[in-house]
């Protein structure tokens, strides 16, 4: 799923004068239309930071212009964006500055297990095609957030902005 207009919006801070601002949604220039602006207003002296909800809490500062620019443009082009950059933030040693771009997409496939509503839902998911055509009426008995708990134990599982969740393996 790519992103909907407005969800990588960032904030450039001047580092020079208190209180200036540019906001910008990444996602609606093209790299080499946006950092010309920037640098144009700011020159080096600025800060990027993610201030809406589709950066999912990562943590910008620090980064190029150029660097955000990448990451957003490669986050969008993968089917499950939000859990992508929630790997990169919290399963990519340094971070978005840290991230191998030569690598990350099939270090994120082979580590990506799927986003649920909650462990009830990966409960139900991981025994539906093994139980139900075996024993129909089990799955009325069954705790399913239990059951998904037991069966997620050897993943990792993040939490989105929108309350879903993301769950990793190997990482």
């Amino acid at each position: 799923m790519a992103f909907q207009d407005g969800i990588l919006d960032v904030q450039i801070q001047s580092t020079r004068i208190r209180g200036e601002t540019v906001t910008i949604d990444v996602l609606n220039y093209k790299k080499d239309e946006w950092i010309p602006l920037i640098a144009e207003k700011f020159g080096d002296e600025y800060t990027v930071v993610g201030i809406s909800d589709g950066w999912q809490g990562l943590a910008l500062a620090g980064l190029t212009l150029s660097d955000v620019w990448t990451l957003a443009e490669r986050a969008n082009g993968i089917q499950e964006s939000e859990a992508f950059l929630v790997w990169v933030d919290h399963f990519v040693k340094g971070g978005a500055q840290g991230i191998n771009w030569e690598t990350a997409e099939d270090d994120f496939i082979r580590a990506f297990a799927g986003i649920y509503s909650s462990y009830e839902e990966y409960g139900i998911e991981f025994t539906k095609d093994e139980i139900e055509p075996i024993f129909p009426y089990l799955p009325n008995f069954i705790d399913w957030d239990a059951l998904g708990r037991w069966a997620a134990d050897g993943l990792r599982a993040v939490t989105l902005t929108d309350g879903r969740m993301v769950f990793f393996r190997g990482v």
